[in-house]
């Protein structure tokens, strides 16, 4: 069995009694000397002064009651005259020497007794201590508590300014908890029904209050009362924010969008080659080509850049038809046209290969989405609006990630313009194992240059393993230096994120036992213990969380405050 020693500090007290006994029973203090110079030569132990000295003072209690009260009256006359060399500055205090009577002496050599025994007492178990080699034990507890005391993590929250934090709850002392809007990304992480989206509407809100841009990506899809499109229609309409709904599941009534605007071609080639997975390099370095030079023929015949012009475009006839008219315009000249076709004959497969994976989606109820009028994301963020786009997985799972990662190459594009923009953003990724790429790792390692706090979310670390692998969940990790973590429901999840909030140093303290109890004998050692066990993780109840800061050096369990 082992258990972690908890000593009570007597120091206070000793110097309480020290300081009342030389002021108010001053000829205690020759006779208790005497007596503990006694004691200490001939080794009597204090306890046995002690039991002595309250012996006799019950004797004279029954016996002789009359010495009690007069010992008493003449402490009370003392005080008093301490008290009043005190008020008037006059010390002409007798230290009590005059005031204490023959019989009251008696009394005085029962305390002398009494303090002495407690002092050799003390004296006592130092030495016990020393023998038992608990002394050095507690210096060794000492350093370890002033090693976690300047090293680990404030259980004190700090102070909310409501201009710059986000409010997101309560800690167990009722005390406010924010999180500050330039922190240095925030992962979130839930099991189903645990408060996630309730954590992030707190950042939506802060967004629209502050009146932030932000960008939102809905990974789960759902709409109705209590999602995260409903939250955010709700806090746009109070706080009167412009938003912009991009929306998989209505296309007809979605807003349209273009996230071709402003994009040169390498740009628009890297939105189009993340949008799907590629088993081969050497075919998606093919594809890439093609689809870069196709981008820059369009860009030169001023046709206006959208999903569907390129679609349209990228098929191998059309393509050297769209070099063809180039050429009749002396746009481009005529060597150039010939490389051109050679492009097109050399990638003909590639290109129809293609036009069969992005027309898929051109052609389907999403390509309703698209249009060359569209808003993309750094137009609504210079705006200050708030954007969302709802994914649907579980309708469209294949086009769900097609669209998060084009999403977040377009997000790229809005970041690398934004540098220079002073003002705060916000971007939510909600569910983002439904989108993973490394064009997220790279957006959230990238932002913070331009004022951008990113706020990933995903249920749990096993989801990023189970669509990513280990790689992807360390460096989204890495990226952030804030975590809220709610209920896990596997052990594995809450082990994950207990061995990520961190461990502390702590001293394991183990007893020898036998039939009769305790054999007095036993061992200690240095241990590293969880700042945050994984039992404490999983049996989280809905809405509380672990907030830990590595900005601030802050870790709370939190009650997440409810905003709608």
């Amino acid at each position: 069995m082992s258990r972690h020693s908890k000593k009570i500090d007597l120091s206070v007290f000793n110097v309480l009694l020290v300081i009342t006994i030389v002021f108010l029973l001053t000829p205690v203090v020759p006779f208790a000397f005497l007596l503990l110079f006694a004691m200490y030569l001939s080794n009597f132990k204090g306890k046995y002064a002690i039991a002595i000295s309250l012996g006799i003072f019950v004797f004279v209690s029954i016996f002789s009651d009359d010495v009690i009260k007069l010992f008493l009256d003449e402490f009370k006359m003392t005080l008093q005259k301490f008290v009043d060399s005190i008020i008037q500055s006059k010390f002409n205090y007798d230290f009590g020497f005059l005031t204490y009577k023959s019989t009251s002496w008696i009394v005085i050599f029962i305390l002398a007794l009494l303090v002495s025994g407690y002092f050799k007492l003390c004296i006592d178990k130092i030495k016990e201590k020393e023998k038992a080699g608990i002394i050095p034990l507690e210096k060794e507890i000492k350093r370890v508590n002033k090693t976690n005391k300047n090293n680990l993590y404030k259980e004190k929250p700090c102070k909310c300014n409501f201009e710059t934090d986000t409010f997101i709850g309560y800690n167990k002392s009722k005390k406010r908890i924010c999180v500050s809007d330039e922190a240095k990304h925030i992962f979130v992480s839930g099991t189903t029904g645990s408060g996630k989206t309730v954590v992030l509407s707190n950042f939506v809100k802060s967004a629209c209050m502050k009146n932030y841009g932000a960008l939102i990506i809905d990974g789960k899809g759902d709409e109705g009362k209590n999602s995260l499109l409903e939250i955010t229609k709700n806090f746009c309409s109070e706080y009167k924010r412009k938003l912009y709904v991009v929306s998989m599941n209505d296309p007809d009534e979605s807003d349209k969008y273009n996230p071709f605007a402003f994009a040169n071609e390498t740009v628009a080639k890297d939105m189009l080659i993340n949008m799907t997975d590629w088993s081969e390099e050497h075919y998606k370095t093919n594809t890439e080509r093609y689809i870069q030079r196709l981008i820059k023929l369009l860009m030169l015949s001023n046709c206006s850049l959208d999903f569907n012009s390129i679609i349209e475009h990228i098929s191998a006839d059309k393509f050297i038809e769209l070099s063809k008219r180039l050429v009749a315009d002396n746009l481009i000249n005529k060597g150039e046209h010939t490389q051109n076709v050679e492009i097109a004959k050399a990638s003909a497969q590639i290109a129809d290969s293609a036009s069969s994976r992005f027309s898929t989606i051109a052609e389907s109820q999403i390509g309703k989405i698209f249009d060359s009028n569209g808003i993309d994301i750094y137009e609504a963020l210079r705006e200050k609006a708030i954007i969302i786009f709802v994914l649907n997985p579980l309708l469209y799972p294949e086009t769900s990630k097609a669209m998060g990662r084009l999403i977040l190459i377009d997000s790229k594009k809005a970041v690398s313009k934004l540098f220079k923009d002073e003002t705060r953003k916000f971007f939510i990724f909600d569910e983002i194992n439904v989108y993973a790429s490394s064009a997220l790792v790279d957006l959230i390692n990238k932002s913070r240059s331009a004022n951008v706090t990113c706020i990933p979310a995903t249920q749990s670390l096993s989801d990023l393993e189970d669509e990513t692998g280990d790689k992807f969940k360390n460096q989204i990790i890495e990226n952030c230096n804030n975590y809220i973590v709610l209920r896990q429901n596997s052990f594995k999840s809450a082990e994950d994120w207990a061995k990520t909030l961190g461990t502390r140093q702590s001293m394991e303290m183990t007893y020898q036992m036998n039939e009769l109890g305790t054999t007095k004998k036993g061992s200690s050692r240095r241990v590293r213990e969880f700042i945050v066990h994984p039992d404490d993780i999983k049996s989280q109840g809905v809405g509380e969380a672990v907030y830990m800061s590595r900005d601030k050096k802050e870790c709370q369990r939190v009650e997440i405050y409810k905003p709608f």
